[in-house]
């Protein structure tokens, strides 16, 4: 009877002991704000080399936020911009998803289950190192993030975060930034520092071969140079998804397109009292005066630029004012003109930027039409656009190859001389 007594006393105490023993929990996560000027001076070992796959122990978080009610191209843009400034710290790109909820803000919806799910740049961007290093994260929720983000109060400092792992796993540093604290990072001071200028020293992380290396290394290369071929890497990297890809085929397949084409892309709306109002004066001005006080630079403008017995005679037009610029269209066939004009206009019904539209169903088509415009201008023989737009700038990044043995921009013209070429990406 003892022994029985003992040996129930042993189980208990076996017991109790299973039942207090908790894994070590994890350490808080440590949010560190650190100036540029300290990220700089990191020793090497400290901050992970490129290898084959990913290094998710050291990440660069991309919150888009400020970003959720911009147009497909600004999501591009400031993904481009994301990308390379991650890179020049050796860290694998992550996209955190906003969770949109209210349809002013994504790019349209589509019905599943009979309800609307919203979508974002990363329904549709193909990000691989985002995908595999997800789960490296801190468990935070898109509100923490942005809440972190805030932290920086300077333009000169970027927020680091080390996530620790409960059962003492190795930890993440998390570098934090995006949307407009992205911008306003950049072009000064982060696009003057070593890190950005010491392009040898980060481009292997964008996937540059040994002989794209050596352009980078070569001294007489001007930073127009480098940075074109900068943009000859991180273009072939812009991928949708491959539903996304196939959809946009699909369109793309029924425009038609002829074996060679011209392409332009004239944008107009809230930009001619912004980025495009003194190309709209310098124009009128080399003309010797706007007699019919038109705030926007005319079609004839661009068709200007080109050649009517070198280059090809269809033109495919993408524009956020198509009423306008049909009737202009009208004007220049009234004058015999050998030129063939195709409008782009899709689902839009209305001048203006897709986000005007409220039905997120109808807006989700429109970012579609967006996509196999952007693709057509891409493919196009010949472009004619500025840089007082996004598109324009997202097209010039996406027709930059670098298969050669240095970059170059397929024939990108600028609708006047008043136009510079980028010095950077993404901005």
């Amino acid at each position: 009877m003892l022994s029985l007594i003992s040996a129930l006393l042993l189980l208990v105490i076996h017991s109790l002991s299973i039942a207090r023993y908790v894994a070590p929990e994890a350490p808080l996560d440590d949010v560190t704000i650190f100036s540029l000027e300290t990220i700089q001076s990191f020793s090497a070992a400290s901050i992970a080399q490129t290898r084959e796959g990913y290094d998710c122990s050291n990440i660069f978080l991309y919150i888009p936020q400020g970003f959720e009610g911009s147009g497909i191209t600004s999501k591009l843009q400031n993904f481009i911009l994301a990308s390379h400034v991650a890179a020049s710290f050796h860290r694998e790109i992550v996209v955190i998803d906003p969770g949109l909820k209210a349809s002013s803000e994504s790019l349209g919806c589509i019905s599943k289950r009979n309800r609307n799910q919203y979508v974002d740049l990363l329904d549709l961007l193909e990000i691989p190192s985002s995908t595999a290093c997800k789960k490296a994260l801190c468990t935070k929720t898109y509100f923490e993030w942005k809440e972190i983000l805030a932290t920086a109060k300077s333009n000169n400092e970027l927020t680091i975060v080390t996530c620790y792992k409960k059962g003492n796993g190795p930890p993440t540093s998390v570098m934090v930034s995006g949307g407009f604290a992205l911008r306003d990072l950049y072009p000064a001071p982060l696009h003057n520092t070593a890190n950005q200028v010491d392009f040898p020293h980060w481009v292997p992380h964008l996937g540059a071969t040994p002989r794209q290396l050596e352009f980078f290394k070569n001294t007489s290369n001007t930073a127009e140079d480098l940075w074109m071929g900068v943009a000859g890497l991180i273009a072939p990297k812009i991928q949708w998804r491959s539903s996304v890809r196939k959809h946009v085929e699909e369109l793309v397949t029924e425009l038609h397109l002829p074996p060679r084409f011209t392409a332009i892309h004239v944008r107009r709306g809230d930009k001619l009292n912004g980025e495009a109002y003194e190309m709209v004066k310098a124009y009128w001005e080399s003309r010797g005066g706007n007699p019919n006080k038109i705030n926007y630079l005319p079609l004839e403008a661009y068709v200007d630029q080109l050649d009517i017995f070198r280059d090809p005679l269809d033109i495919y037009i993408a524009t956020d004012d198509p009423e306008t610029v049909g009737k202009e269209i009208e004007q220049l066939e009234a004058t015999s003109t050998k030129w063939q004009f195709h409008i782009l206009s899709g689902h839009r019904s209305h001048p203006g930027h897709v986000l005007q539209e409220k039905n997120c169903t109808v807006r989700y088509a429109m970012t579609m039409d967006a996509l196999v415009e952007l693709e057509v201008l891409i493919r196009a023989d010949v472009f004619v656009g500025e840089f007082n737009s996004n598109w324009g700038k997202y097209i010039h990044t996406m027709r930059t190859d670098f298969t050669g043995p240095y970059p170059k921009v397929r024939d990108f013209r600028f609708a006047i001389a008043l136009e510079r070429e980028n010095q950077y990406l993404g901005h």
